[in-house]
C-alpha cells in the first residue's frame, strides 16, 4: 500500500474516533435531550452547537479520506469506483449539514433535508455496501470483506427500520445511535489493514 493511502486511512480512523468521542460528549453536555428521540442534528440548536458542528465536520472527513484512500489501496473495480463517488457526495452533504444544521433534520421535510438525507443515508450506506462487496472479491481482503458485508447489511436494515418505524414512534435516536456504532465498527475493520496493522491482509 502506498504511504498516501495509509495516511488517509489513519486520518479516516482518527476522524471516526474523534466523532464518536464528540457525540458521546454531547450526551453529557446536553442531558435534557432524550436519547430515544433526539438525533445528532438536534444538538445544533443547543449551547453545544459548536461541538455538534465539529462532529459533522469530522464525520464528513471520514468519508472524504476513505474515498481517496481506497483509490490507492485496492484494485479498481466498478463497485469501488461507485463507492468512492458516493463517499465524496456524502462528505460534501455532511459538510453542508455542518453549515446549515437546522435544515438537515429529516423530520422537517424540506428540500435541503431530503437531498441531504438521500446522500448521507441511502447513498452513504450503498457506498459502504459496494465497498464491502468490492473488497470481498479481493483474495487478501476476503475474510475481512465478509465481515464488512455483514456489517453494511446490518446498517441498511437498521436504517430502514429507523426511517420506517422508529422515527414515527419517537425512537429515531436509538436507531441513529445503533447505526453510528455499526459504522464505527465498519470503519475500524476497514482501516486497520489499510494502515498495515494486519500485515497478512495488507
Amino acid at each position: 500500500m502506498d504511504p498516501r493511502s495509509r495516511l488517509l486511512a489513519r486520518i479516516a480512523g482518527v476522524a471516526a474516533a474523534a466523532h464518536a468521542l464528540g457525540f458521546i460528549a454531547l450526551h453529557f453536555l446536553e442531558p435534557e435531550l432524550r436519547v430515544s428521540s433526539s438525533i445528532i442534528s438536534d444538538y445544533g440548536a443547543t449551547d453545544s452547537a459548536w461541538l455538534a458542528t465539529l462532529a459533522f465536520l469530522l464525520f464528513g472527513a471520514v468519508w472524504a479520506a476513505l474515498a481517496f484512500a481506497l483509490s490507492g489501496s485496492v484494485a479498481s473495480s466498478r463497485a469501488l469506483s461507485a463507492a468512492r463517488g458516493l463517499f465524496l457526495l456524502a462528505a460534501v452533504s455532511i459538510f453542508a449539514t455542518a453549515v446549515f444544521p437546522e435544515h438537515a433534520d429529516p423530520r422537517t421535510g424540506s428540500l435541503f433535508s431530503t437531498v441531504q438525507n438521500i446522500l448521507t443515508r441511502p447513498g452513504l450506506f450503498l457506498g459502504i455496501l459496494l465497498t464491502s462487496l468490492g473488497l470481498r472479491s479481493e483474495p487478501r481482503w476476503r475474510e475481512v470483506g465478509l465481515v464488512l458485508v455483514l456489517i453494511s447489511t446490518a446498517c441498511i436494515i437498521v436504517l430502514l427500520a429507523t426511517v420506517g418505524l422508529l422515527l414515527e414512534a419517537g425512537l429515531g435516536g436509538y436507531g441513529q445511535r445503533l447505526i453510528f456504532v455499526l459504522v464505527y465498527l465498519w470503519v475500524f475493520l476497514l482501516t486497520r489493514p489499510m494502515m498495515g496493522v494486519w500485515p497478512s491482509l495488507g
